[in-house]
């Protein structure tokens, strides 16, 4: 497990894990309305997918995802909705889908989202790859196109296992996010800067290449997040 602050995230490496994520995830779309069936909200696609939890400073799992890393020649998520030859995809071999992205509603707040986030880029780092593919409803759009740099391209669909709203499909080069492309800094700085960090002490060759000058600006970025983070802590502990 990975801590920051109060709350941490985990990749499930036991069934009890899994099975936690899996109920937490019936719950969240239930309270929805995105699943209204009796049983859990669990797919074939589960078994082999990376799920990734959530836990508070009281160890209560509160926010989940998954990441499906499939070979070119099985069956995807998405397959039933997208034919990839006539869309702008990469290749499958290059991709993921991360899915199932669900937070509990007293707990939707930046310090859960940069959490479930630094867990979704745990799981891309150990797949190797170098893209993510995902869908969205509308009102999801701008938070994915600011704080993701996802490119959505031209693909709507109403996803059977999610309810009757429209879903939108968007790619992410999510390694050019790591190297601080793609995304204004206002918006990267929310998200990234921890992320990074853990990826270069952990997965140092996806940094080769880069500028010194950028690397050196990846490295501040991460001391910068920490004096924002202590000062905004300081300023609630002030207000209460």
């Amino acid at each position: 497990m990975h801590k920051k602050q109060s709350s941490m995230y985990f990749l499930a490496s036991t069934e009890c894990e899994r099975n936690l994520i899996i109920v937490l995830r019936t719950r969240i779309y239930k309270q929805a309305f995105k699943h209204q069936r009796p049983e859990l909200m669990t797919d074939k696609f589960d078994k082999d997918a990376y799920l990734i939890g959530v836990l508070n400073k009281r160890e209560e799992l509160v926010a989940s995802a998954r990441v499906i890393c499939n070979d070119s020649e099985t069956e995807w998520e998405h397959d039933r909705f997208v034919d990839w030859g006539c869309l702008t995809l990469p290749a499958k071999n290059d991709c993921c889908e991360v899915s199932r992205f669900c937070i509990s509603l007293r707990y939707r707040n930046w310090e859960v989202i940069r959490h479930l986030c630094h867990g979704i880029s745990e799981a891309m780092l150990r797949s190797k790859r170098k893209y993510i593919i995902a869908c969205c409803t509308d009102e999801l759009v701008p938070f994915y196109k600011n704080f993701f740099g996802a490119t959505f391209v031209g693909k709507t669909f109403i996803h059977s296992d999610l309810g009757q709203k429209p879903h939108h499909l968007f790619k992410v080069n999510y390694l050019d996010k790591l190297h601080g492309r793609g995304i204004k800094l206002r918006y990267w700085m929310i998200l990234w800067p921890s992320a990074v960090k853990h990826a270069m002490s952990n997965y140092p060759e996806i940094f080769y290449g880069l500028s010194s000058s950028r690397v050196l600006a990846l490295k501040l970025s991460f001391i910068i997040e920490q004096i924002t983070l202590k000062l905004i802590s300081l300023r609630k502990k002030k207000e209460k």
